[in-house]
């Protein structure tokens, strides 16, 4: 079994964050989310990972070097952006045959990648999904019966939809060897369309339920949600289960304080002084706002700045990291 993360997007919903910094790189609690899909794959036993390129490629490409993550074997660069289809098309020789596990850079996930596999080598079909146990319907919904994938929402039939039960596709997948007879080299090629072409030739596709933590960090509103949800959910064992507490501790960065009384976020070497100057409800005078700034300096760090002055509300959120501060 082999890898590949899917980072070449624009990142377009995530201004404006990504106009400073790609996509992958956007750190969930400190950690970009890259990184942590990377240790969850080494996680699941997996030694050989591909990523494709695009957008700020050689910011990607630096921060591998610079954190040492030797089993990317494979980058692969597109001069345009091919589609999560499109992306398997020049790594067949590469795949030499192996299957092959599909994860977007920008979702954090507590589900096992190793059970996943295991979940598919017991069926052993043409592909095999990760759905989420609800349905948003502003997201791809796939459509199931008897265990097996039927349709997508988009491209099924009326009586068809009404038949099957609807779940939410996480953007984490599998997909056989045998599947690489259904890519075509056309550009940009969207991986359902891949999909229902399987379907069409009456080969099976699989799936797997999660009912656990899942979010999307691909838009500003979803990585700030996902942050508040830890916050509401238990977060240091949702935090170690995702292998954030693990990278932090593994790369020295500090340890987080999570004070869900505040429902803010920060490192537990920040002073006394600064966090109380963070946090209180009215600052004097705007060097409280100041002082979010040296924690730029400190680690990466999404701080929730529940503040305002005597003259003004602080309604804007703030992402501070290595790449500098961004309000959105």
């Amino acid at each position: 079994m082999k890898a590949i993360i899917l980072a070449a997007g624009f990142g377009s919903r995530l201004r404006p964050i990504t106009d400073k910094l790609p996509k992958p790189l956007c750190p969930f609690f400190g950690v970009a989310s890259l990184h942590i899909v990377y240790h969850q794959l080494q996680a699941a036993g997996i030694d050989d990972i591909a990523i494709n390129l695009h957008y700020k490629s050689a910011m990607i490409a630096e921060f591998l070097k610079s954190k040492r993550l030797s089993a990317v074997t494979m980058l692969s660069e597109e001069q345009s952006i091919r589609g999560t289809g499109g992306a398997l098309w020049p790594l067949r020789e590469w795949l030499n045959g192996d299957d092959l596990l599909i994860v977007n850079s920008d979702i954090v996930c507590d589900k096992s990648l190793k059970q996943l596999i295991e979940d598919y080598e017991n069926h052993r079909s043409h592909a095999h999904l990760l759905l989420l146990d609800q349905c948003d319907p502003s997201k791809n919904q796939v459509l199931t019966h008897h265990q097996k994938v039927i349709g997508f929402s988009k491209q099924t039939p009326e009586q068809i939809k009404i038949a099957a039960s609807t779940h939410t596709f996480s953007g984490i997948h599998i997909v056989s060897n045998k599947l690489l007879e259904f890519l075509t080299p056309e550009i940009p090629l969207d991986i359902i369309t891949v999909y229902c072409s399987v379907l069409a030739a009456n080969k099976q596709i699989g799936f797997s339920l999660h009912n656990g933590y899942w979010h999307d960090l691909g838009t500003a509103e979803g990585c700030w949600q996902a942050h508040q949800d830890i916050l509401s959910k238990g977060g240091e064992d949702l935090l170690s289960r995702l292998q954030v507490t693990k990278i932090r501790k593994d790369t020295g960065l500090p340890r987080l304080y999570l004070d869900y009384e505040r429902q803010s976020i920060y490192p537990d070497t920040l002073s006394t002084r600064i966090i109380n100057k963070l946090y209180q409800s009215t600052l004097m005078d705007d060097q409280g706002l100041s002082d979010l700034e040296s924690v730029n300096r400190i680690e990466q760090c999404l701080v929730y700045p529940c503040l305002s002055t005597l003259t003004r509300p602080v309604q804007s959120r703030r992402l501070i990291s290595d790449y500098g501060c961004i309000d959105f």
